[in-house]
This record gives structure tokens, C-alpha cells and sequence, in this order.
């Protein structure tokens, strides 16, 4: 699925592989993979910014910093690129996020680069915002909340990052220069320490950053051992990294990750940091590093530093922090925050059968063609091959909807579109027939005699009992279905490819979460299941889908008996409709089926 994603940086940090912050980084590494995936990728960020997609640039910010000009200009270039493209997701990652969320816009992601109490106390419960943490230890801080959406830690490009042979006498700290970093103190250890001090990073316009470097750093520069670099670039931040001996995090707020530590790891540099938020969770002490609760031992540390094996950091730096894993988490984000949109146009279409919901489409290459109604999805339909699905819905929501998504469909065929969909109802456009979907009113179910005899019979003598699955038992009932199926049709059968059985086991569940998952099954004495029927449910419909069973079973009837009860069971669930779908099998119209057309709408 190929999704258009809107990033939204901080207003006053420009975003890339070299930018100072690390939710800038992070906002690089993720958009790059996006686009390297197929994403299409759009960046709101201060000009300079180096991104891998389409950006969309705000005026940069280098003396005074204007924090409410900045959201303007913000919200402004949201706007434009909400009313000129369609956007799917969008991703915010400053903390005055919620200044700048548009009221009406597609979902939104957003990643909690700071402490948890630095935001303000209403996110918590604001709608279509779905935040999630960079770390456990700040998880644990935020207030219980339905939109806090599972950790996604952060990770590094292990690539750019490779240890030496030799480490060099001289201890290093790097990242922004203010007060909470606590780059005075970790100034005053290494004095102590006899070691020299490299710091690399960058003071921001803001008054108290200022004042802290002149009134607090600059002064301890006057040891001539210590050396201010500066800004780095990321070529020369890993020649240092790679050259120290370790790097100090003397940080005094609680930290909600580190990149730079999980960089020093990669380039075999222990890390000596203080006890503060997340910074026991990257750096694992005696191991790759330090951790201290005070600058008596940070100093201790630094003396004791040589104990750490550098291979070792590596090693654990291959283990945790590659990005690839943090960026795969993302794109798995997106996809939710998309298919829960789609999912919410679904429920609202009550028309629509399981082929149209998102678990089951979303599995398969697709194209997908799209209408919104104040930024949500209002209209769907998808281009494609879709082998396994008997029916071929569009989602509308009205009139005006539908004929917006065919306006937008390029030249194609839809075929297999049910009589009920709204394409057939709202477009003026001749319809052509394609399959037979035979199917079975229950509200007046009334079989033959003599099936009806042959079902008694074949009942009392079946060897075992009718269940009904519940949700806990998917994935016995799949395993049983796909050996029966194969068992009776000897390697011939529609459920025997490996990609098709893969695609069962994710369906199946999400059905199955939905109430949408219909299983019943033959179970004999051994605690065996011996014949399994597949199906699913929506709107008062049943949908057979495929069934398999034990041939030693077949003089017993077990596939008309799963029918029946199947049936019953839909009966006893108020349900109206027995659907057998696509195929006019001989089989089928013995239990009084009617047929249903499907249609053919050509789209010049």
C-alpha cells in the first residue's frame, strides 16, 4: 500500500541527517525509509532542511527565535498541502503540536520526543491524535490514555557509524548546550579526571540557552585542555565518536531516549551517563558503559573506563539500536492510522462484505482511489488483482462520494461488483453481468424432504460433534482446515499455496477480533477436528467460504451437515442471508438458493 505522509517538524530546528536535535534525525531516518519503501513523503520543515521527499519549507530562524511566527507559518503550509494533495497520515513531532493540528485533517501521529510533562495536559484525551513514546521509562510517565499507541524506541544508521582500532585520550560530550544537559558538570569531571573534554553542539537563539553558555560553559573553556568545536556534521560527529575514549551524558532531566549513546555504542565508545530517564535503558552498566547518580562518580567512571570492552558496545549497538527497526515501526504506524480511517468508512458502509474491509484488502498490491471529506476517508475504491476476494465493493458514504471516486478512477474494469453497491446505484453508467452468487434466505428456510432426510440420517450416524470456534481457537481451526483441504483435494486445492495460507493467518484473527469470523468444525472422539467450515459474517449475511474435511468421513455427508448447522447457527444469530458466492455449483441449489448477479462497470 503506497500512502502519502505529511511530516511535521519542530518550526525552529531545521531536519536531517546532521541537524543537532535528535527528533530532527529521527524525523530523517524515518521519512528516507518511507520513501525508499514507495512512500510518497512531504516535509514541513525550516528551509536548509535535507530530506529525502518533497519539502515544503518555512522561513529559518537563526537570531531571535519567534516560536508564534513560526507556528503561523506552520499552520499555513499545512493547509496548502492538506488542499492540494491527498494525504493520508500525518506525523508530528514538535512539542507544540497541538498548536498546529488542523481541527479537520486526515489521522495524525504523533511521536513524544520530550519529557511527558513538558506537553500540555490536554493531549491526552484529544481525538484522532494517536501519540506514542521513544522509550519505556517515559511511557511509564504519561497519564493512562486511549491514544497512546505502543513504543517505538529510536535507532541509529549503524552504516555511518564504525568503530577504530585506537582509542585517543579525550573524553567527549555532544548534543544542544543548555541547562538541562548538564554540560557544566560533565565540564567539571573530566577536570577533575585529568582527561581532556571535546564538546561539539549547537546553542540556540533562546535567552536562557545563551546565558547558560556564557555564564556556565564558557568559562570552564578557560582550561586549555577542553576544546569547544562547535556544530558537527555527521561525518565528522562519528570520526570523534569513534575516536574517544567515552562520552558523558550528564543530563539532568529525565532523558526519553539517546541517540548520540546509541551512536558512541556503535562506534565501540562506552558511555558514562547519569541515572536520568531512558539513559539506563540504552546504556547497560558495566557493560557498554556507566551509569552514575553523581559527578564524584562520573569522575570515578571516567578513571575506570578502560574496562569496558569496545567490541562489546558494538555488539549490543547490532542487537538494539539499528533504525531500520524503529523506521519498520513507523511505517507499521502509518498503516494503522490509515487502515483505522478506512476501517470507520467501512463500518459506516453497511452495504460493504468482508472483501472490502482493510484486512482483507490491504494484504494485496493494490491501487487505491480516494475521496475525503474534511480530511477523512469518505470514498474507496481499489485497482487491482484481487484472486481471492467473490465480491468487489466501493466504499461510499453518499452520493456525492461515489461519483467522486469514479470521476477519479483512471480507464479500467471493475468487475465482480455486488447488486447492492453504491457504483450500481448513484453512477449512470450501463452494467454488465459477471458471476452467479447463489444464496439462501434464512428467514424462510424451508429445505427439500428429501435433503432434509438425508441430514437426519447422516446425522446419527456421524462418529463425533458440531462446534462453533471461538476466537481463541483460529489458529487450531486454520491449521485443521488447511490439512483437510489438502487431505481431500491432494495438493490441488485453493487454500494449498504457501503465499495463500499466509494470507488466512493474518486475515482470519483480524476477522476474528471483529466478530467477523465464522468456524465450525467436526470433532470426533480422539479430540481430532475431522471436517472444518470456513465463513464470515457482516450485516446480517453469511459468507461460505471453504470448507475441508477427513475423506474417511465422506459417506457420512460431513460437508452438507457443516452447511446445515452453519446455517443454524446464523439463524440462532439473527442473521438473514446464507451466501455461497461466486459459482454456480449443482450443489449449491439443492438447499433452495437463489441466484444474485454480480456486475461489470467499464470506466473509459
Amino acid at each position: 500500500m503506497r500512502l502519502q505522509i505529511l511530516n511535521v517538524a519542530y518550526p525552529l530546528a531545521r531536519v536531517g541527517s546532521d541537524a543537532v536535535g535528535g527528533a530532527e534525525q529521527v524525523l530523517a531516518q524515518v521519512e528516507r525509509t518511507a520513501v525508499a519503501k514507495g512512500h510518497r513523503s512531504i516535509v514541513i520543515a525550516p528551509d536548509g532542511s535535507d530530506v529525502a521527499g518533497e519539502l515544503v519549507s518555512i522561513p529559518r530562524q537563526d537570531g531571535n527565535l519567534d516560536i508564534a511566527a513560526a507556528e503561523r507559518s506552520v499552520r499555513a503550509a499545512i493547509d496548502r498541502v492538506l488542499a492540494a494533495e491527498d494525504i493520508d497520515v500525518m506525523h508530528f513531532h514538535g512539542v507544540n503540536f497541538d498548536k498546529i493540528l488542523p481541527s479537520n485533517g486526515p489521522p495524525a501521529l504523533v511521536t513524544l520526543h520530550l519529557p511527558p510533562d513538558w506537553y500540555p495536559s490536554d493531549i491526552w484525551t484529544k481525538p484522532d491524535a494517536h501519540l506514542h513514546c521513544v522509550s519505556e521509562s517515559q511511557s511509564r510517565r504519561c497519564p493512562q490514555s486511549a491514544e497512546l499507541w505502543p513504543v517505538i524506541p529510536n535507532g541509529v544508521d549503524l552504516d555511518a557509524f564504525r568503530p577504530r582500532s585506537r582509542k585517543l585520550p579525550f573524553a567527549l560530550m555532544l548534543g544542544r548546550i543548555c541547562p538541562e544537559k548538564g554540560f557544566h558538570i560533565g565540564l567539571d569531571a573530566p577536570t577533575e579526571a585529568g582527561i581532556p573534554l571535546w564538546i561539539g553542539g549547537a546553542v540556540f537563539g533562546y535567552e536562557a540557552h545563551l546565558r547558560y553558555f556564557d555564564e556556565e560553559i564558557a568559562p570552564r573553556l578557560l582550561d586549555t585542555r577542553h576544546r569547544w568545536l562547535g556544530p558537527l556534521g555527521l561525518r565528522r560527529k562519528a570520526r570523534l565518536l569513534r575516536a574517544a575514549s567515552c562520552l558523558l551524558i550528564p543530563s539532568t532531566v529525565p532523558e526519553t531516549s539517546s541517540l548520540v549513546a546509541m551512536e558512541a555504542a556503535a562506534c565501540g565508545t562506552p558511555v558514562i551517563a547519569f541515572r536520568s530517564g531512558a539513559l539506563p535503558e540504552i546504556v547497560e552498566h558495566g557493560r557498554t558503559g556507566f551509569v552514575v547518580d553523581t559527578s564524584r562518580e562520573m569522575v570515578e567512571a571516567i578513571r575506570a573506563i578502560s574496562a569496558i570492552d569496545p567490541a562489546e558496545c558494538r555488539s549490543v549497538a547490532d542487537q538494539r539500536f539499528s533504525h531500520r527497526h524503529s523506521a519498520a515501526a513507523y511505517i507499521g504506524a502509518y498503516e494503522r492510522a490509515f487502515q483505522e480511517d478506512w476501517r470507520q468508512l467501512y463500518e459506516a458502509c453497511p452495504y460493504a462484505t468482508p472483501f472490502a474491509s482493510p484486512d482483507w484488502l490491504s494484504n494485496w498490491r493494490l491501487e487505491y482511489v480516494k475521496t475525503r471529506r474534511n480530511g477523512r476517508l469518505s470514498g474507496l475504491a481499489a485497482i487491482g488483482d484481487m484472486p481471492l476476494a467473490d465480491y468487489r465493493d466501493v466504499l461510499a458514504l453518499d452520493e456525492n462520494s461515489a461519483h467522486r471516486v469514479w470521476d477519479a478512477l483512471p480507464p479500467c474494469v471493475l468487475d465482480e461488483l455486488p447488486p447492492d453497491s453504491p457504483f450500481l446505484f448513484w453512477i449512470d453508467v450501463a452494467a454488465e453481468d459477471a458471476s452467479w452468487c447463489p444464496f439462501v434466505r434464512l428467514n424462510s428456510l424451508n429445505l427439500p424432504a428429501k435433503l432434509r432426510k438425508n441430514l437426519r440420517l447422516q446425522r446419527q450416524k456421524l462418529p463425533g460433534q458440531f462446534e462453533t470456534a471461538s476466537a481463541d481457537q483460529t489458529t487450531e481451526y486454520l491449521d485443521a482446515l488447511f490439512d483437510l483441504h489438502t487431505s481431500r483435494w491432494h495438493g490441488e486445492g485453493v487454500l494449498n499455496s504457501e503465499e495463500v495460507r499466509r494470507f488466512h493467518r493474518r486475515v482470519a484473527p483480524a476477522f476474528a477480533a471483529y466478530g467477523m469470523l465464522r468456524f465450525h468444525g467436526i470433532r470426533t472422539g480422539d479430540g481430532k477436528l475431522r471436517a472444518v467450515l470456513y465463513a464470515f459474517a457482516r450485516g446480517g449475511r453469511v459468507y461460505y467460504y471453504v470448507s475441508g474435511f477427513d475423506p474417511q468421513l465422506s459417506e457420512f455427508g460431513p460437508g452438507s451437515l457443516l452447511i446445515h448447522y452453519a446455517m443454524q447457527h446464523a439463524i440462532s444469530q439473527g442473521d438473514h442471508v446464507f451466501d455461497f458466492l461466486r459459482g454456480a455449483e449443482p450443489y449449491k441449489y439443492r438447499w433452495g438458493a437463489e441466484n444474485r448477479i454480480n456486475k461489470r462497470l467499464r470506466k473509459a
